[in-house]
């Protein structure tokens, strides 16, 4: 190989790797967008059960007065 082949090859290698960088930085910006997505449904969902739970104990309240 001459020395401007090695200097193309050289060039093109790091490309590729700016360009891998560039996609791991972007995936690791995608995965903690929905690790917090799923934290804020994990919350939504608990939020639900509590809320349910509630009526619940409303509805058992109401049951022993006679309602």
């Amino acid at each position: 190989m001459s020395d401007e082949d090695l200097k193309r090859l050289i060039e093109s290698n790091a490309k590729a790797i700016q360009a891998l960088t560039s996609t791991v930085a972007d995936e690791k910006k995608e995965r903690q967008r929905m690790y917090q997505s799923i934290a804020k449904m994990a919350e939504a969902v608990s939020l639900i059960g509590s809320a349910q739970a509630s009526s619940w104990e409303i509805q058992k309240v109401g049951s022993f007065l006679g309602g």
